[in-house]
């Protein structure tokens, strides 16, 4: 047996749509220049919807419509050295990998295969 393809109808897609048209396009003009969250409650209070940002973001993204992001301009702190910090956090992260990697290695696997 092939993989079929399943056919929707309008319906379906109208069905599972977040916006009608209208508000689709209305949608499209709240969210620039707004934060995700910000877009997400207007676009709620408007259409007296339940939508999570997550929600609105998805849809923005698929339909090109992007938020604003926040931008962070804050001055960068010299006094730190970026070389060790970078080396530090290798550093950790080899030590946590160490410590998955002999765990696995003490534990005996399939009975008979130790990796």
């Amino acid at each position: 047996m092939g993989k079929h393809l399943t056919v929707y109808d309008t319906e379906y897609w109208r069905r599972n749509a977040l916006f009608t048209l209208e508000e689709e396009h209305r949608a499209k003009q709240i969210i620039p220049g707004r934060t995700w969250a910000e877009a997400t409650r207007q676009i709620n209070f408007e259409f007296e919807m339940n939508l999570t940002s997550r929600q609105v973001r998805n849809w923005g993204h698929r339909h090109h419509v992007y938020a604003a992001e926040i931008i962070d301009n804050s001055e960068l702190d010299f006094k730190l050295n970026p070389v060790r910090e970078h080396r530090n956090k290798l550093l950790k992260v080899n030590q946590t990998l160490n410590r998955l990697n002999s765990v696995i290695k003490s534990q005996r696997v399939r009975s008979w295969r130790y990796v």
